[in-house]
Parts: structure tokens; sequence; C-alpha cells
């Protein structure tokens, strides 16, 4: 099996915790005033060695300088964590309960998972995530 019982429940909770983080992180993104160092003065002073180069964020620094801009990098960062909150586990606990059933085919947890009254939801916010936050129904979505 590629992830026993525990690895899906602690993998849940890192998601669950990396968000909360996220949504901090925000305060200091999208109001530099309070917090020293301020985010944009952090950002001018990083750089990333990537291969062989270094890669500044200086121009971090400048998009965090500017309020609307600032606002939509906290929105991204906010999104990206979100889609990783989401779209992770949900394809996580999709294996779990493939591998287990081919490990214990009598359990068939795969089909009772997707007989829950929130799998489909789950499964169509997923998709929606997934792709640009757009819903997309196929006939099978529709009757549901």
């Amino acid at each position: 099996m590629r992830f026993a019982k525990k690895d899906v429940l602690d993998w849940f909770e890192k998601q669950d915790r990396s968000y909360r983080l996220a949504l901090l992180c925000t305060h200091w993104i999208r109001d530099t005033a309070p917090y020293k160092p301020s985010a944009s003065e952090e950002a001018r002073g990083f750089k990333m060695k990537v291969r062989a180069n270094w890669l500044p964020f200086a121009d971090l620094a400048d998009r965090l300088e500017q309020q609307a801009s600032r606002d939509a990098l906290s929105s991204d960062f906010i999104l990206n964590q979100l889609h990783a909150l989401i779209r992770a586990p949900f394809e996580i606990l999709n294996d779990y309960c493939e591998d287990y059933d081919k490990a214990y085919p009598i359990a068939q947890i795969s089909q009772k998972m997707k007989a829950a009254p929130w799998y489909e939801y789950a499964r169509l916010v997923r998709n929606a995530i997934s792709h640009n936050f757009h819903f997309k129904f196929n006939c099978h979505d529709r009757k549901i």
C-alpha cells in the first residue's frame, strides 16, 4: 500500500496546519507597516540559488510596496494554499482506498467512500480547484 491510515490522517493534519499558517502570513504580506522587518524589506535582501545563478527577490519587494499588487500577491498565495489543502488530500484518500481494496478486496472502501454523502461535493470542488476554480459539469454531474 502506498499509504497507511496514519499517513493519510497525518497528511490531512499537515495540510490544515499549513493553510492556517498561510492565513497568518497574509497579515504580514497585506499590512506591512506594523511588522519589522516588513515583507518588502525582507524580500529586498533575499536571494535564492537556482542551479548556478542567484535569483533576487527584489521584484517581489517592488510589488509588495504597492497596495493593489500586495493584495493580489496575498490572494494568490492563499489560493495556492487552498489548492494544496483540498486537491492533494482528496487524491491521497482516493489512493489509500484503492490500495486498501487491492489488499483486502472484501472491504470495498472505495465504493463506500464514493457512496458517502460528501463525496460528490468534494470531488466537484477538487475538480474546480484543479481547473482554475471553474466548475465543469458532465452528464453524470448534472444528474446528481
